[in-house]
């Protein structure tokens, strides 16, 4: 009985990250379908990597086995790691994007940010008068990618962090910085819709 109330606790669980990310142009319910499928297969997922844990315990620790207890336990423990991080990995994903597509853009700001595209970048600019507000949606096509020290910021210790393919650098800015480090290239923003005025 407590294990069909874990199950119940974990669809649960995943029926309300679903309507988290529900949009509001949604309908009311429409969290409902996608969010009880994908717990459904996630627990289906789960359940089959317990079954081939088991069974690789079973073939590793059979009598006939020259496998050492220690090595059984640690290859089965990494097999279900592996399986588990891979396959319910993709399939969270694939519930994202199918969600995203096909179900009012559900979960849009997961979506977006899981895809760190360097290719894009906006902010919104806003300038306030007495009057109005008016939002400028800014964005970057081509960001940079090399970058040099801010002026007058002093570099105090500079090391290769393991497996050293990356510099770290311990920096001493004056009183007054805003900021460390400017981009190589002069950055190129641009309007990337109509300005938004709010009166």
């Amino acid at each position: 009985m407590p294990e069909c109330l874990y199950y119940v606790l974990f669809v649960v669980v995943m029926l309300a990250f679903a309507r988290s990310g529900q949009s509001r142009l949604a309908g009311r319910f429409t969290w409902l379908l996608p969010g009880f499928l994908h717990a459904l297969a996630q627990l289906v997922l789960a359940l089959l990597a317990a079954w081939a844990a088991a069974r690789t315990v079973h073939h590793l620790t059979h009598p006939d086995s020259e496998t050492p207890p220690a090595f059984a336990t640690l290859a089965t423990l990494g097999l279900s790691a592996a399986y588990i991080f891979l396959v319910n990995g993709i399939l969270f994903g694939a519930y994202f994007l199918v969600t995203n597509m096909w179900f009012s853009k559900m979960h849009e700001q997961g979506v977006f940010s899981c895809q760190a595209i360097t290719a894009y970048k906006s902010f919104l600019r806003i300038h306030i008068t007495k009057e109005r507000a008016t939002i400028f949606p800014i964005g970057f096509s081509r960001p940079s990618k090399d970058w040099s020290r801010a002026p007058d910021i002093k570099i105090i210790n500079s090391r290769l962090l393991p497996p050293y393919f990356a510099r770290a650098e311990d920096v001493q800015p004056p009183v007054n910085a805003n900021r460390l480090y400017d981009p190589a290239k002069p950055p190129h923003p641009q309007l990337i819709e109509d300005p938004i005025i709010v009166e």
